[in-house]
């Protein structure tokens, strides 16, 4: 059975990584634990953005690569608060895979 995480090409342990929009646009980080992943953002200003990670978790033996996206988030002025988040038990073992990507108008 294919798992919805399966990446065709694929470029909360609590990992973390961090990308950012813009100089003065919001930051992000990602986060995974057992069976949760979530996107969080760090913004000085309210804007709607795009963020996704690449992650990986294990399935039937062997670690498989998924995305993680949050697509049209409008973001809060805050720190350190949740953009979106999975909570799946078949995410065993996620593990963040490279820097947040995002995207804002």
């Amino acid at each position: 059975m294919r798992s919805r995480y399966l990446l065709a090409l694929a470029p909360l342990a609590t990992l973390s990584s961090c990308g950012a929009a813009s100089a003065e646009g919001p930051t992000f980080t990602a986060k995974a634990g057992p069976g949760t992943l979530a996107i969080f953002s760090s913004s000085q200003k309210a804007v709607l953005c795009t963020a996704e990670v690449v992650f990986s978790y294990m399935e039937n033996g062997k670690r498989e690569f998924g995305r993680h996206s949050c697509q049209n988030y409008n973001i809060a002025v805050g720190t350190d608060l949740e953009v979106c988040r999975v909570d799946d038990a078949l995410l065993v073992e996620p593990i963040i895979e490279g820097p947040v990507t995002s995207q804002c108008q």
